[in-house]
């Protein structure tokens, strides 16, 4: 499954009425939801040359907190980007700009959206206004070659389709 360019994330939080983004990176390498240190270090283990994004569980910035979150990405010392989810909650998310986590999950529909944005961008953080899609590392056994195998194809990179319109509209 193909992941979020940031032109993607751009377009759906201006469809928004939003701003958007513009001192990040491209593109996203692909998400993998991961909600221990363990699972972190197993999945950058097995991960390519292009990385992975590390990404928490939904709603983690309230439960976890930032500190935790980053506290998790260091025992794995991973190296690899990671974005700490804060659901709806615009305040977990001003904490984890304050905790310097530099990739965060807001909604994008929350009022407040475009405030924290801004406060994110001049921190240098990236705030995605919704989860990219992830693959839960909970639902793999990747001791097994199938669960391996199933990440591997996840983080694979893909190519999108070429156009051979010509130009033209079918």
């Amino acid at each position: 499954m193909p992941q979020p360019s940031l032109a993607c994330c751009n377009a759906l939080h201006a469809a928004r009425g939003g701003s958007t983004v513009s001192e990040v990176p491209r593109a996203l390498p692909p998400a993998v939801t991961v909600v221990s240190a363990a699972e972190a270090a197993a999945v950058c283990a097995l991960a390519p040359p292009g990385g992975v994004l590390l990404l928490s569980a939904e709603g983690a910035g309230g439960f976890l907190g930032a500190a935790g979150w980053r506290a998790l990405v260091a025992v794995a010392g991973t190296g690899m980007p990671n974005a700490l989810c804060c659901g709806a909650a615009a305040g977990d998310a001003v904490l984890a700009i304050r905790a310097r986590c530099r990739i965060i999950v807001l909604d994008g529909r929350l009022p407040a959206f475009a405030a924290v944005e801004a406060a994110a961008r001049e921190a240098g953080a990236l705030l995605l206004p919704g989860r990219p899609p992830s693959l839960a590392v909970r639902s793999l056994k990747l001791e097994q070659h199938a669960g391996r195998a199933r990440l591997a194809d996840w983080l694979r990179p893909r190519t999108p389709p070429a156009d051979d319109s010509g130009g033209r509209l079918r």
